[in-house]
């Protein structure tokens, strides 16, 4: 708005299910989709001839009352759709980056009717469908509508690593990904990620991500250009100034707006700026890891990079000749002393340096929160809400990291730790068949030292080269523990799993 620029002309939210009433759905349970085994309370039978006219007519008196150049017609977040009748209408096409068969085809064919019959009263209207989640993929069989705008969400692809980076596992199909819906619409959009996916807090600046899938986006009839943030400045703000420079002309020389824009903001400490800037951005991009989340972090973000990032942090501190430039340099720094203590607790676990754990991440999510409020004017920090724990930070640290780091500092108060160092090499083999139980690979006397071996504490199945595997996985390991005393008992603490 600030730059007259307008907004994106292109609906594209959560919407599909929510033309239909709870009123409708109780007078037609014929409606609704049957997802594991029994009526789902909201998903429809997308391929009912009798739920494509309900959605058109209901979408239709929305515009009658409220005229619009655009509607979404994006199904609901998530992947619970209907096991029977829609089936038939998938293609058999298979995407290995969720590991089910793509839902896209069954997806066109209904919102393919639903534009037929809107576009007849109001020609001109765009329909904004996210591409997403499981249905993600081109379809196969299905022309699509040529009022319907195809926006790809990649939820379930690498965030951080550019779509041509070498030995990238999911980089190419990406780059097939944008190519292949390019080559079946006349304009498209692009729903970019500007954070980790279920860690929000690490320094992303995504210079390296952006400016390199940005321009081939836009070549591929790119017309909408969507990223996803949230209140994250502090560490985001490089990629979202690039992204709106490239989107608005996209023969601009990336590397020549970074250095413009380090130089506006910072001053007089732009050029130190920029060089830490492209630090953690080589880090995230240089580290041969390509999980999501922060279970890679590890590798990304090793005791020697934390350090440098430190060092360049404290030599911008000193470029600083104003008042102005200190306190946005400021903002910077607030961002990575979390990171390092995000990082200390992660080492720590992995060491079996337990004691301080939970008070750790009580000292880190009690930052989390005044960062989030002491900037919540200048959109840092993830706030999002009134109420002191409203911020993203929080919410995910909460959620995903805190009760490891409560469980163990509580067991090493109360129970004999047995394993110092904890044991974090294993030896492991793939189950993608489930014979394993069959095949007695459980026994004490079973023979296992062909398998391979992994620190579970460093690495991810990405980085074993595993990124698409969704089947079993076994580990064993041999450690021989002192007689304890009879009546008592040995537990085997896992510190956190990610997946089912």
């Amino acid at each position: 708005r600030r730059n007259r620029q307008g907004g994106v002309k292109l609906e594209n939210r959560h919407a599909l299910e929510f033309y239909i009433s709870d009123e409708q759905r109780e007078q037609h349970p014929d409606w609704r989709a049957i997802v594991g085994g029994k009526p789902h309370f909201h998903s429809l039978k997308w391929t009912n001839p009798e739920v494509q006219k309900a959605i058109a007519k209901s979408i239709i008196v929305k515009l009658d009352e409220d005229p619009k150049a655009s509607i979404s017609i994006a199904p609901r977040d998530g992947m619970a759709w209907d096991e029977s009748v829609d089936t038939e209408f998938d293609a058999g096409d298979f995407d290995d980056t969720n590991n089910r068969i793509s839902k896209t085809d069954r997806l066109i064919y209904s919102c393919n009717a639903i534009a037929e019959m809107v576009c007849e009263r109001y020609p001109n209207l765009l329909l904004g469908l996210s591409v997403y989640a499981d249905y993600t993929r081109p379809p196969v069989r299905e022309k699509i509508h040529p009022n319907i705008i195809p926006v790809i969400a990649p939820i379930t692809y690498n965030r951080h690593r550019p779509m041509t980076a070498e030995g990238h596992p999911a980089g190419k199909s990406l780059l097939n990904l944008v190519e292949s819906w390019s080559s079946r619409v006349n304009q498209m959009g692009y729903y970019a990620y500007a954070y980790n996916l279920g860690e929000v807090t690490a320094p992303f600046p995504m210079i390296q991500k952006w400016r390199t899938d940005l321009p081939i986006i836009l070549e591929n009839h790119g017309k909408f250009w969507m990223p996803e943030t949230m209140a994250n400045f502090e560490y985001a703000m490089p990629a979202i100034y690039l992204g709106m420079r490239l989107s608005w002309k996209s023969d601009e020389d990336p590397g020549e707006i970074i250095s413009e824009m380090m130089g506006l903001f910072y001053g007089s400490a732009g050029d130190a700026m920029a060089e830490y800037y492209a630090h953690i951005d080589s880090a995230w991009t240089g580290s041969g890891e390509y999980a999501g989340d922060a279970w890679g972090y590890v590798k990304i973000f090793t005791p020697e990079i934390t350090l440098k990032a430190r060092k360049l942090m404290d030599a911008a501190k000193m470029s600083c000749k104003t008042h102005r430039e200190r306190e946005r340099v400021r903002i910077a720094d607030e961002c990575l002393p979390q990171l390092e203590l995000f990082m200390k607790m992660r080492w720590d676990l992995l060491d079996g340096r337990v004691a301080q754990l939970e008070a750790d991440s009580e000292r880190w999510c009690a930052n989390a929160i005044f960062l989030s409020e002491l900037y919540q004017k200048q959109y840092c920090f993830s706030k999002y809400g009134t109420r002191p724990e409203k911020c993203f930070s929080f919410l995910y640290f909460n959620m995903l990291r805190k009760k490891t780091y409560q469980d163990i500092s509580q067991i090493s108060k109360n129970f004999e730790i047995m394993t110092s160092p904890p044991l974090r090499t294993w030896h492991y083999r793939q189950d993608p068949k489930d014979e394993g139980i069959q095949s007695g690979w459980f026994n004490p006397n079973f023979e296992y030292a062909a398998w391979k071996t992994t620190d579970t504490g460093t690495e991810t199945w990405s980085s074993l080269g595993l990124y698409s595997y969704f089947g079993l996985m076994w580990y064993r390991q041999e450690h021989f523990i002192p007689e304890i005393e009879p009546g008592k008992k040995i537990y085997l603490w896992l510190s956190a799993t990610d997946g089912s």
